[in-house]
């Protein structure tokens, strides 16, 4: 399997974990009475579906043109789970990494491999990312002020 086909469903398993992991985020933080950390892992959430869509796909696609519909993939899957805080903490480093770090580095492999529009997607996708990480940024000071 290309290292480009294993980065997709890696990602596609990373954004449909976090789509779960806000959602429970998100009742964690309506029980603490935080509602603006509520409604943002939610919107998360969402796009973290989509991106989730965009990936298996993407996957489905790759896979039919290799005549295989099963892919073993091994992954880090990250278990930790907080009050309100340190869960929008969690969710930040989360999104840190993959604008930082995951998608840039599955950009650069994805070209190496001629796959010049998927590492656009991932370009694109590391943007969006950013933009999750500076509200989970914005939303924690604001939280910590408030204490």
């Amino acid at each position: 399997m290309s290292e480009t086909l294993n980065n997709i469903a890696k990602a596609f398993i990373g954004e449909s974990v976090a789509a779960v992991k806000y959602t429970l985020f998100a009742e964690i933080a309506d029980k603490d009475g935080l509602i603006e950390a509520k409604n943002l892992f939610i919107k998360t959430a969402e796009q973290e579906k989509i991106h989730a869509k965009i990936h298996f796909r993407l996957l489905s696609e790759l896979c039919a043109k290799r005549n295989t519909s099963i892919l073993k993939v091994a992954v880090q899957l990250p278990v930790e789970l907080g009050d309100t805080l340190k869960n929008i903490e969690l969710a930040l480093n989360g999104e840190v990494y993959e604008f930082k770090t995951m998608y840039p580095d599955f950009a650069e492999k994805a070209k190496k491999e001629g796959y010049e529009e998927i590492a656009e997607r991932f370009q694109a996708l590391a943007r969006a990312e950013e933009g999750h990480a500076e509200k989970y940024n914005s939303l924690m000071k604001k939280i910590k002020t408030l204490k």
